[in-house]
């Protein structure tokens, strides 16, 4: 949009050596679809957030992926900001691109990833908007129980997969991302507890 100032890009140390890392792994030629993948996403995050009109601080990328600072709107422009990302991965991922099936399934992986209803992930934002407009501070102890049961049963199947099922470390290794990806634990000090006091007082 005209005038808007432009939009600072902080990249993060640990961003940097686990693309390294990344990249001396990457035995399936994943890093140019993924890494074109997710910036698509991110570029339909920033253009529902320009068309919107809300003000962008910047975009960091760290270790457990891309965060961009925003004064949120509330309400269902925050609902449609925080779903243009996936949008974008289903649309890219239905299109018929023929020669294109590596690009299309990275665009159905984050689309699967990004709808988890995880807090810090596109999925839990998007639950929280809808449970805590539907139902307010029960719609917030709602989708805190979800968000632990959800995490719980993917580090479980983690864990699982590298101990008892023998299919290496990237199981696990996913168990830690998905927990990386939670800003803050639903079980702290002012979390599910404090979610369950606040009921209890009302």
């Amino acid at each position: 949009m005209r005038g808007d100032p432009p939009i600072r890009v902080h990249v993060t140390t640990p961003f940097l050596a686990g693309l390294c890392l990344f990249c001396f792994l990457d035995q399936w030629g994943l890093l140019l679809p993924l890494s074109l993948a997710i910036t698509l996403h991110e570029l339909g995050h920033l253009a529902a957030l320009r068309a919107c009109r809300v003000k962008i601080y910047g975009l960091s990328l760290g270790l457990g992926g891309a965060v961009i600072r925003v004064e949120l709107p509330g309400g269902w422009k925050e609902l449609i900001c925080v779903l243009a990302g996936p949008a974008v991965n289903l649309v890219f991922w239905l299109l018929p691109l023929p020669g294109h099936g590596l690009f299309r399934l990275c665009h159905l992986g984050l689309l699967a990833y990004n709808v988890l209803p995880i807090d810090g992930l596109d999925g839990g934002r998007a639950a929280k908007l809808i449970f805590t407009a539907l139902w307010h501070t029960r719609g917030l102890l709602m989708f805190r129980l979800l968000n632990v049961f959800t995490v719980t049963m993917l580090v479980s199947l983690g864990v699982l997969g590298t101990c008892r099922f023998h299919l290496g470390l990237l199981p696990g290794c996913m168990a830690g991302f998905f927990l990386l990806r939670m800003p803050n634990m639903p079980l702290s000090n002012d979390g599910l507890a404090g979610t369950i006091n606040r009921i209890k007082h009302k």
